[in-house]
């Protein structure tokens, strides 16, 4: 979100490549998946900030369709702006907070 106030840090995990950046508020970032996934694919993404939020989804994707993903100003995903399509290829990775709510 333009509204952010701290920068978020993250890593992608898709299929064991592994790319670590950072976010400031209104900023994007983007990885790839495989054209053609086997039944082992998982893509991953978790994000942070320095006051101790740390979130972490499992993406199913839709290949041929990019999928956005929008945090609010405190880091959750924002289901405002997030398509309903997008959430429910969504999932809360196992031991983490809920990516909906701090």
């Amino acid at each position: 979100s333009k509204d952010g106030k701290e920068e978020f840090r993250y890593i992608w995990n898709t299929q064991h490549r592994i790319d670590k950046g950072g976010m400031l508020p209104g900023q994007a970032t983007a990885d790839i998946g495989h054209v053609f996934p086997n039944k082992d694919f998982f893509m991953m993404f978790d994000w942070w900030s320095a006051k101790e939020l740390r979130r972490c989804i499992s993406i199913t994707p839709k290949w041929g369709r990019t999928t956005d993903i929008y945090l609010d100003e405190r880091g959750r995903i924002d289901i405002t702006k997030t398509g309903p399509d997008v959430i429910s290829r969504l999932k809360q990775c196992a031991g983490e907070a809920d990516p909906f709510r701090l």
